[in-house]
């Protein structure tokens, strides 16, 4: 996986996001982004911790997300990889 985010202060003193990744294993169908710690393993934790959660579909090898954040929310996002099954499969940051 190739992964990159950005983040702009806005004039709302909100932060206009745009997060991209492209998935290189066809297995892979979604991505979880989060902000929250690494260590959790199992998808409702990491929904119940984090501030911050998208699941998204890999659409032709690629994630894009854009959304405006708030500043808590624009911080260390973790990027986990989604098979087929359910089964988180890699996460990184």
């Amino acid at each position: 996986m190739n992964r990159t985010w950005s983040s702009s202060s806005n004039a709302n003193h909100q932060y206009e996001t745009i997060i991209a990744a492209e998935i290189l294993d066809p297995a892979i169908k979604k991505v979880i982004l989060s902000n929250d710690d690494m260590s959790l393993t199992t998808r409702d934790e990491i929904k119940e911790s984090a501030t911050f959660f998208r699941e998204l579909a890999v659409e032709d090898g690629y994630v894009v997300h854009y959304e405006v954040t708030d500043a808590d929310d624009t911080t260390a996002y973790v990027f986990r990889l989604v098979d087929e099954v359910g089964n988180i499969v890699y996460t990184g940051r």
